[in-house]
This record gives structure tokens, sequence and C-alpha cells, in this order.
């Protein structure tokens, strides 16, 4: 078979390529909503009925989509929501100077399933520093959790563990925060 590059003047065809899985994939989720929360634009897909609740919380980088391959599955026994945090899933990017904590995760979390009028009971699924913003409202809200699942997460004193073992790199540097996006150097710092 002959092998063909594609011109370079094709920027929008690598681009479609790489934004079209993510996009088609989110489609499949259903309807997206969004909801503002302390000034920021929350993105969300809720389905299903019944309970527990599924919330689904992505790692750093990442939105909703993230679980697009579980979501109609769990949607399909019980009620599930994926969202984004505020920055993610082409939600407007806000001016983060300071620094966004778990703690803020969960409150803006906690604001979002309120104006939805979603009670619990909770089970908290959360990927990479998304399962510790989940670890953060199982603490926050102990009497509406039922269960948190964990993928890929840390446990807390994974950087401190993996710099003694001299294995790295451990935890983003301050300049990957500095260079990233203002949401993600917030999550970074906090």
């Amino acid at each position: 078979m002959e092998s063909r590059n594609v011109p370079s003047n094709v920027w929008w065809l690598r681009a479609l390529l790489l934004v079209l899985p993510i996009a088609l994939a989110s489609c499949t989720m259903g309807l997206r909503h969004s909801q503002m929360v302390e000034g920021a634009p929350l993105a969300f897909v809720e389905r299903g009925v019944g309970g527990p609740t599924v919330l689904f919380e992505a790692g750093l980088g990442s939105g909703l989509e993230t679980w697009a391959p579980v979501f109609n599955d769990v949607a399909g026994f019980t009620r599930a929501i994926a969202y984004s945090r505020a920055g993610y899933s082409g939600a407007a990017q806000l001016d983060w100077r300071g620094n966004r904590t778990a703690k803020d995760v969960s409150r803006m979390l906690r604001k979002l399933l309120e104006s939805r009028d979603l009670t619990g009971p909770y089970v908290l699924v959360g990927h990479s520093v998304g399962g510790n913003y989940m670890l953060r409202f199982a603490a926050d809200y102990p009497d509406e959790v039922v269960g948190v699942v964990l993928v890929d997460g840390r446990p807390r004193g994974f950087s401190e563990a993996c710099q003694k073992a001299g294995v790295g790199p451990c935890s983003p540097s301050v300049a990957q925060a500095a260079l990233a996006p203002p949401h993600i150097g917030a999550e970074v710092r906090g």
C-alpha cells in the first residue's frame, strides 16, 4: 500500500479527526445541559431513573466525555449524571487566578445538585484527580454517599512516596501549571 501524507494546509482536517471521536461519544450520552454555579458554567448530562444516583467526575484536563463508554450502561439501570467542572467541555474559560481546591469542587457540585433538586443517596465515581474531588464530596456529605469508585486514583501521600522512591514525574511541575489553561493551572495549584 502506498502511504500518503496529509498536506500541512489541511490543518482543519487534522483538527476534525482529533475532535470527532470525542464529539460523537458525547452525543451518544444524551442532551447536554449547562448550569451556572458561582458564576461559572458547568456542563452536565443527566439520564436514567431510580437510585442511587451515580455521579461521574473526570480527571485533570478531561470533561464529561470521559465517561461516554460507560455512561449509557449505568443510566440504563439508575440515574446517572456526568458533569464537567468550570472551564471544561467547551465551557467559557474563566479567570482562575487562585487555586481550585477539592473543597471548591465539592461545593460547586453540591450547588449543581441542589439546583436540579437531586438528593442522595449517591455513588461517586472519580477518575484520577476527580477521585480526590469525589473523596472530598464524600467527606463533606457522608450521610448522602453510599459508595465511592476510584478509577486510576492517586492515594493520599502518593507524590511524597513517588519522590522518595526516586520515580518521576510524581506531580505536575510549577512550569506545567503556569503554561496550562487557567482552569487546569488552578487545579494543579489547588
